[in-house]
């Protein structure tokens, strides 16, 4: 949390932190469990699109990207390295070999994915977008500021 908000937004809160991890893997269990009951080509790219292809390529990409842009450690950075390619390869080549993905839909997935994670990384991180323009203060920082209000 403190990453972000020193290199994305002063206004990411525990909260967003919390929600937007939650969210990801309410997200991810649910699809998952989807291709598990069925496994078909459509819900497979689904899957891919908004988890696989996010969660475990683009997601070290952005970690190891940021720890070279701000030449800061960008906390993830061991998980994105290590275990995040190990499971996207290991989950595409038994997608493959079931015949769920096919190079097209793979390389579709691919874009998508990088095309949405690049938006959830801006509004959510960086807190940039009309979705985003709403501070959301963590619990008792209103309060922490009504305060300090008075003593000023």
């Amino acid at each position: 949390m403190r990453w972000a908000q020193r290199f994305g937004s002063p206004h990411y809160t525990r909260r967003n932190f919390s929600t937007d991890n939650a969210t990801g893997l309410l997200l991810a269990i649910g699809l998952a469990a989807l291709v598990s009951f069925n496994p078909h080509r459509g819900t497979t790219f689904i899957f891919f699109t908004l988890v696989v292809t996010q969660m475990f390529f683009f997601n070290a990409l952005f970690h190891l990207g940021a720890t070279i842009v701000y030449a800061a450690w960008s906390p993830g950075l061991i998980t994105s390295l290590t275990v995040f390619p190990i499971t996207f390869v290991y989950l595409s080549r038994l997608a493959f070999a079931e015949n769920l993905l096919t190079d097209r839909s793979f390389m579709a997935s691919l874009l998508l994915a990088g095309i949405a994670h690049v938006v959830v990384v801006v509004q959510t991180v960086y807190r940039v977008g009309p979705e985003s323009v709403e501070v959301v203060e963590a619990p008792g920082e209103h309060a922490m500021k009504a305060s300090e209000a008075q003593a000023g």
